[in-house]
């Protein structure tokens, strides 16, 4: 197996299995999602609403990790549906970006908010590294 290829199956496998991990955040008692929110934004209640974005969101995380494992297993074939993905989470980052930025000067105080920008920017990165390695196996 070409040395690209073995290091694109790690990065799918590797990052799969970090976004499966947000199981927890699916399963987690509502008492514990109260507490986590409260942590980063003590204002915001915890309603239906944010229990439902919560929870869908780290399902989507979850379900992700799942295909990038399963693509993993064999990247030639399922290269186009690793592209999309990949062109899929380059859109999220570049989302993220522009929609945080502005706020910065307001919430550069906050962790979370760095958090949050540090996620979208390691996308980002782990995302282009999956595209010229993919470019690469091809």
């Amino acid at each position: 197996m070409p040395k690209a290829e073995s290091v694109l199956k790690f990065l799918l496998r590797a990052n799969g299995w970090l976004a499966v991990g947000a199981v927890f955040w699916v399963l987690m008692p509502h008492s514990w999602l109260v507490a986590c929110v409260h942590a980063v934004e003590p204002e915001l209640p915890v309603t239906l609403v944010v229990s439902y974005l919560a929870r869908m969101v780290s399902g989507l995380y979850m379900l992700f990790g799942i295909l990038l494992i399963a693509c993993a297993n064999d990247v030639r074939k399922y290269r186009n549906l690793i592209r999309l993905g990949m062109y899929w989470c380059w859109l999220m980052g570049i989302s993220l970006l522009v929609h945080a930025l502005p706020y910065l000067s307001i919430l550069k105080d906050q962790p979370f908010f760095w958090f949050i920008l540090c996620d979208g920017l390691y996308g980002m990165v782990i995302t282009v590294w999956i595209l010229i390695l993919l470019r690469k196996v091809e």
